[in-house]
């Protein structure tokens, strides 16, 4: 029973350590993509003040 029981607590801390380790890999892709629809803002942007002053 105790050796079940401590299987059961590993378990369960592993468990955990993956739920946080995936959920901070979401939180970097989603900063990640955030980051990224800033640049193409910003990209967007200068395309758009560029064209404008040649046009």
């Amino acid at each position: 029973m105790t050796t079940v029981i401590k299987f059961d607590k590993l378990t369960q801390i592993e468990r955990l350590n993956r739920a946080i380790a995936i959920s901070q890999f979401i939180m970097l892709l989603m900063t990640t993509v955030i980051k990224f629809n800033k640049l193409t803002q910003v990209d967007r942007l200068e395309r758009a003040i560029a064209i404008s002053q040649f046009g």
